[in-house]
């Protein structure tokens, strides 16, 4: 009697063992998530301050003017790609610009 008592306490006490390491297996995750959004926002706030001053430093204007100047021409091109995550076909894209040579009348 005096052992099936004590396997039973033993017993309870490894399973209290047991769920109180995956509840801190958990909150372990839940941690490390958390800073890893955290980590995303502030990445996220560095690159839109990147991109004013990248904005601040050239305009579409120059932009043009230095591929003239290179021999070159802007050309609208439409980007219809594909999105992994959404999987409905095709996406329409905004019209974006590439460069041809017009010299050798070839894309680069």
């Amino acid at each position: 009697m005096f052992a099936k008592l004590a396997l039973i306490i033993v017993v309870v006490g490894l399973t209290g063992c047991a769920m109180l390491a995956m509840r801190q297996a958990r909150l372990q995750a839940a941690h490390e998530l958390a800073e890893a959004q955290l980590r995303i926002g502030q990445h996220d706030d560095r690159l839109l301050v990147l991109y004013a001053e990248i904005a601040n430093l050239i305009s579409p204007d120059q932009v043009v003017a230095q591929v003239q100047q290179h021999g070159l021409v802007l050309e609208p091109a439409v980007d219809v790609g594909w999105d992994p995550l959404i999987d409905d076909g095709p996406l329409e894209m905004s019209p974006t610009w590439s460069v041809r040579n017009e010299d050798r009348g070839r894309e680069p």
